[in-house]
């Protein structure tokens, strides 16, 4: 079986598709599935997704009507028989895992992937690959940019690519930093903050 390429990308909250940084454009390029997972904020990003037709996306909180309109607020997709449950997110570990176990609860999900918290997430520990590829505008909490590839064949390998950017705004890194350990749990703050 040759394994599909997957482009993960979240809350990238920019204006249009000219702000895309270039290592990203170039991975939705060479990818075999693109896939945001809301927190667009602007119609004129969707319609660059759109041009592409193996984009799936589902709409975030934060984004206009005009996109909640048009996308899901959840999906199922599947990629070389592998389920993928795609949803924006929950805030807080017991939140988001409890929820989204419970929103695909029938859908016999091989992953759950998410965004809406801005912190990464690479975690099968509980049985359930949950995968959050973090913010791609370094959004807080967020410390660095950062989008996520999937290689899906007889498994899914995942990993998390970090742009190398950090956010600006370093007076908020303490502030930062208590976040994501509410937001991933005091014993995976080194997880969430790691590169992959």
């Amino acid at each position: 079986m040759k394994s599909a390429r997957l482009c993960i990308l979240a809350d990238t909250h920019i204006k249009n598709f000219k702000s895309i940084p270039p290592d990203i454009e170039m991975a939705i390029k060479d990818a075999d599935f693109i896939i945001h997972l809301g927190d667009f904020t602007s119609p004129d990003l969707l319609d660059y997704f759109k041009t592409f037709n193996n984009f799936y996306g589902i709409a975030g909180n934060h984004d206009p009507h005009c996109i909640k309109s048009i996308l899901p607020k959840a999906t199922v997709i599947e990629i070389n028989k592998k389920r993928l449950g795609l949803l924006h997110g929950y805030w807080f570990p017991f939140i988001c895992d409890s929820r989204s176990l419970r929103r695909f609860k029938n859908e016999n999900v091989d992953a759950i992937i998410f965004g809406h918290t801005h912190v990464v997430r690479n975690d099968d520990s509980s049985g359930m690959l949950f995968f959050n590829p973090g913010s791609a505008s370094a959004l807080w909490p967020a410390p660095e940019k950062t989008y996520g590839v999937l290689e899906i064949g007889e498994t899914i390998q995942r990993k998390i690519n970090l742009l190398g950017t950090k956010r600006k705004d370093n007076k908020r890194k303490t502030s930062g930093e208590r976040v994501i350990e509410l937001v991933c749990g005091k014993n995976r703050l080194k997880n969430c903050i790691d590169t992959y």
